[in-house]
């Protein structure tokens, strides 16, 4: 059994102040309990998460900052992205195309989308550096 430890940073009115800073213990073994208590989450910064085959089903990500992440194989069923930034993360056989499509919008920098699907997918404003 190996715990992960999960630390969350709000960032409010885009300054650089620090308003949330918390960290919690997840169990990673468990796919089918979500780690998030929230379905809607905002203006997030996440470090060094590691959610490999989590279920992250319906969840709305909304100008969400994912850094040195590890998401492959998370479940994405109508899991929507909007206006969202990875950066070096490990994004391995993710469905993207399962996602809700609805103003779907990230952007990845240095990150391995390997197996990664994006079939019949919009992401026209999509920004892809170095990945």
């Amino acid at each position: 059994m190996q715990w992960i430890s999960l630390t969350i940073i709000e960032i409010r009115n885009n300054s650089d102040e620090t308003n949330l800073h918390r960290r919690r213990n997840i169990y990673p073994n468990r796919l089918s309990e979500n780690p998030f208590n929230k379905r809607r989450i905002r203006k997030l910064q996440f470090y060094q998460l590691r959610l490999f085959g989590y279920r992250l089903s319906e969840i709305v990500f909304m100008e969400c900052k994912f850094t040195g992440c590890n998401l492959s194989l998370a479940k994405l069923t109508k899991t929507a992205f909007r206006d969202c930034k990875f950066t070096e993360c490990k994004l391995l056989g993710l469905q993207f195309n399962d996602c809700n499509s609805f103003r779907l919008s990230f952007g990845f920098e240095n990150c391995n989308l390997g197996h990664a699907s994006f079939y019949k997918t919009k992401i026209k404003n999509t920004v892809l550096k170095n990945t």
